[in-house]
């Protein structure tokens, strides 16, 4: 049985020949995705977007708000869905995303819809004394800052007073007066200053405070 099978593959070896089996393609799949939104809770105008911009995987698209929705043809698989609500001038203002959506190979499928929510700001604060002194010579090693709405503290915290500016993350959009306390070590308040400043939705502020003596 052995010097058989030894036969066979001289044999075979002889001939010169290797015969070999082609990898079979593999294509991708297709299905489509309906993509639909809500801005805000009174829809697109009254909320200033014009536009909303959806984002799958790779794939980016914008469309016409008041469309309420848009379709993708997408390889089958499992996507998450982010869209942008964009004002007349390009700004996003409004954000929301859906999670975990399938597409099936050759079917339409509808996406959950997607609820569009104000995107809140960012914003910088920065301080300086009048008298054009340092904070160490001023006696002050804290700042306490705070943004009041309608009397009310939205946002509040304390940092060091030699960084000069403080970055605020999350900040809702909306009109704000900016207090600013500069205290000494035990936390008493030697210096004071303020400004106003309006934030739309996803903006980048800044407001500028100059601090007197109390």
């Amino acid at each position: 049985m052995r010097t058989s099978n030894l036969v066979r593959a001289t044999a075979l070896l002889a001939t010169g020949c290797i015969i070999q089996t082609p990898n079979p393609i593999v294509e991708d799949t297709f299905g489509t995705l309906d993509v639909s939104w809500q801005v805000g809770a009174s829809g697109c105008d009254d909320a200033g977007i014009t536009e909303v911009e959806l984002a799958i995987g790779n794939e980016r698209s914008t469309f016409p708000c008041n469309a309420g929705q848009g379709t993708f043809e997408l390889a089958s698989g499992i996507y998450e869905v982010a869209a942008l609500g964009l004002d007349a001038d390009g700004f996003a203002r409004y954000e929301g995303s859906v999670d975990e959506v399938q597409v099936f190979d050759g079917q339409a499928t509808s996406a959950p819809t997607i609820r569009l929510q104000a995107r809140n700001a960012t914003l910088d604060v920065t301080w300086r004394f009048d008298n054009g002194e340092l904070c160490g010579p001023n006696g002050v090693d804290m700042i306490d800052i705070a943004l009041f709405r309608d009397n009310r503290i939205e946002v509040s915290l304390l940092t060091e007073c030699g960084d000069g500016v403080e970055t605020l993350l999350d900040v809702p959009a909306g009109v704000y007066d900016v207090s600013l306390l500069a205290n000494d070590p035990s936390g008493t308040a030697l210096f004071s200053g303020d400004a106003s400043v309006d934030l739309l939705e996803g903006d980048v502020g800044q407001a500028d405070v100059t601090l007197t003596a109390l």
